[in-house]
């Protein structure tokens, strides 16, 4: 009996023990809560699509000041019209939920393409020339705000989904991409001259320096920033010597994938290949490390 009542007892527990955690995962699961939120936002392009968690999404012009916001899913398009004057809209996407707003508008608004359900959720700032968004993770958009007439003047912010309040994470900086609670900028997004890249940590709001001198193409992926980190400069020419480097943000890690090459701006970075400027052709080239081989660039 006493063995017995011992293995009923043990059940019991065990059935008690399985409920809580069917009910601790089914909370976990649920959408809208901070584990689900954890997932990237991407920009939306203008004329050509861009893939997030089996979605696409672009901006198309219309007439006048009139703009169409496509996002397809599981083979179905949805539309979402947005009158901007002056400046194309913004849009970011996690692949279900789009967040959208005009170029001198603060306003933000949240469509739900598959209910299509539109609601305003809160206000971001402008700036003297607009603002537009350019990504986001979990429950943070990233938004640059034009303070001057000219490209280089961005301030880059994050605005809080919770909070809704916009916190200014640099002045003068361009998003590059995010990994976790890890934002990476630097000094001047699209300029041939060597320029600042940092790494900014949400959780205790603090930009750390990675490089000094960078020439752009700069890329994301996982826990790795690929980067142009310039060795040497010669005024005279405008030309750089610079090695190709992947710093894991995981482990603090840094890793160099070749040195020595010259050229100047760098359209795009992987851990397989580099595209740039090449010296002395004219050219963009793709320079493969496992080879050590140049090949014409043409797209």
């Amino acid at each position: 009996m006493r063995e017995e009542r011992i293995k009923t007892f043990t059940k019991g527990v065990f059935k008690i023990f399985m409920l809580f955690f069917a009910l601790f995962l089914s909370f976990m699961l649920k959408p809208g809560t901070a584990y689900a939120a954890k997932t990237e936002y991407v920009e939306a392009k203008t004329y050509e699509y861009t893939t997030v968690n089996s979605a696409k999404i672009k901006i198309q012009s219309g007439s006048s000041s009139n703009y169409t916001i496509y996002f397809i899913k599981n083979g179905k398009t949805y539309t979402k019209s947005v009158t901007s004057s002056s400046t194309v809209p913004s849009a970011v996407t996690n692949g279900t939920t789009v967040y959208y707003k005009a170029g001198f508008s603060g306003a933000l608004y949240k469509w739900s393409p598959a209910s299509d359900k539109t609601e305003k959720i809160g206000t971001v700032k402008v700036g003297n020339e607009g603002s537009f968004l350019v990504g986001g993770y979990g429950n943070n958009l990233y938004y640059s705000c034009m303070t001057e007439d000219y490209e280089a003047a961005q301030d880059l912010y994050v605005y809080s989904l919770k909070t809704k309040k916009s916190t200014r994470i640099r002045k003068w900086a361009f998003y590059v991409g995010v990994s976790g609670k890890y934002v990476i900028l630097e000094g001047s997004h699209g300029d041939p001259s060597p320029t600042p890249m940092y790494v900014y940590n949400t959780s205790t709001k603090k930009n750390k320096k990675l490089v000094s001198k960078q020439l752009g193409g700069t890329t994301v992926s996982g826990n790795w920033i690929y980067y142009a980190k310039v060795t040497k400069s010669d005024l005279s020419t405008g030309i750089y010597t610079f090695k190709v480097q992947g710093y894991n943000l995981k482990t603090g890690k840094t890793k160099t994938f070749a040195a020595g090459l010259k050229g100047y701006y760098c359209s795009e970075i992987t851990n397989k290949y580099i595209i740039f400027n090449k010296a002395g052709s004219g050219y963009s080239y793709k320079y493969t490390y496992a080879t050590k081989k140049y090949t014409r660039y043409n797209g």
